[in-house]
C-alpha cells in the first residue's frame, strides 16, 4: 500500500504525499477496516476508498495471504 499511498497522495486534491501514504497504510488497512466495522462505525473521514470497494479489498487481501500461506507451508513438505 506504500506505493500506491505515494500515487493516491500526489494526484487527491488536498491531500499529500504523505498523507496518501497514511491514508492507505493505515486508515485504509485491511485490518483498520474490519476493526471500524466491528467497531460500527466506518473510520475517519480520510478513508479513501468507500465501504464496498474497501471490503473487496479486504477479502482479496485475507484470501491472497491465506493462499501464499498455504503454498508457502505446503512447498516446505
Amino acid at each position: 500500500m506504500f506505493i500506491p499511498g505515494i500515487i493516491v497522495g500526489a494526484l487527491k486534491s488536498g491531500r499529500t504525499v504523505g498523507d496518501g501514504i497514511t491514508d492507505l497504510t493505515y486508515y485504509n488497512c485491511p485490518w483498520e477496516q474490519i476493526a471500524y466495522a466491528f467497531e460500527g462505525g466506518y473510520g475517519p473521514d480520510v478513508v479513501i476508498f468507500n465501504k464496498v470497494v474497501g471490503w473487496i479489498i479486504n477479502v482479496i487481501w485475507v484470501v491472497g495471504a491465506s493462499v501464499v500461506a498455504i503454498v508457502f507451508i505446503n512447498s516446505r513438505s
